[in-house]
């Protein structure tokens, strides 16, 4: 997995999607055991994160730290609007807010994005007020190796940089390292797996053994054509991502909007890729 190494993570490099979740999805962690993850109890904090610049109802927040804006349908190139003419066809109408009620239908791209500017993480949170804090240090360069312990209770983290290794100590540790290098962490430390944790020389704080299992990718079916030059992306265009959509298979089994698919007005910034449009 390719993993973003710079303050802000992948939103400081992705392509700023700002989709949710599905709210069954969230129910599903909250049926399991996962007390105030149901979709009712995450939605205050989507709202609360989010500076929504186009709607203004329960689904979104308007006094957040990041902006979420979309691009004015009429930047959609031929081949976008091609393809929004097939969905409408198939009965998977346009729906302006892709964030709004969760159903099936296509629409323009919530984007975490001002003035068709970028706005990572970092820069939502980390402003320059809050960057010179006396309370606040920011470590670049920097790994962290595992926690420390006294007993079984978390006291610090072990890092590691070009100036040496390093141990800091705290009351609180808040471990938040993304669905890679948490369980990573995690293990390193001795948490997950004991048998194989002691394979390989790790002392066992508390044999877990779901840390570092069961991380599902999605698959991905990617379709592109040679497109003419009047159904091309528009110079003017914000973005290329232009179009999100949500269907059902109608599969037994699956649940309702299990599909989802993103049009692109254009492949890649070369040459050829600025003359392919693609479904994925």
């Amino acid at each position: 997995y390719e993993q973003a190494r710079v303050i802000g993570g992948g939103s400081s490099i992705n392509a700023q999607v700002a989709n949710r979740g599905g709210p069954a999805d969230y129910d599903e962690w909250a049926s399991t055991g996962a007390t105030g993850w149901d979709w009712e109890g995450v939605l205050p904090y989507f709202r609360r994160l989010e500076c929504d610049l186009d709607f203004r109802d329960r689904f979104h927040g308007n006094s957040g730290p990041l902006p979420i804006s979309r691009a004015d349908k009429g930047e959609w190139s031929g081949f976008v609007n091609a393809v929004s003419t097939a969905f409408e066809d198939e009965n998977i109408p346009y729906r302006p807010d892709f964030n709004g009620e969760f159903r099936d239908g296509h629409s323009v791209v919530p984007l975490t994005n001002l003035a068709r500017r970028r706005v990572s993480a970092a820069m939502a949170y980390l402003p320059e007020s809050v960057r010179a804090r006396p309370n606040l240090i920011i470590l670049p360069e920097t790994t962290v190796v595992k926690l420390t312990f006294s007993c079984r209770q978390v006291t610090g983290v072990d890092t590691d940089s070009k100036t040496g290794q390093l141990s800091y100590r705290a009351q609180t540790v808040i471990l938040c390292a993304g669905a890679i290098h948490s369980p990573a962490i995690l293990m390193r430390s001795g948490i997950g797996p004991g048998k194989a944790l002691s394979k390989l020389g790790i002392q066992v704080i508390a044999d877990v053994e779901g840390v570092g299992k069961n991380l599902q990718e999605h698959a991905g079916v990617a379709i592109s054509a040679y497109l003419k030059p009047k159904d091309r992306m528009l110079p003017t265009a914000t973005g290329y991502i232009q179009m999100h959509a949500r269907y059902s298979s109608g599969h037994d089994g699956c649940p309702l909007t299990d599909m989802a698919a993103s049009v692109l007005a254009k492949s890649a910034r070369h040459p050829v890729g600025q003359r392919l449009g693609t479904l994925n």
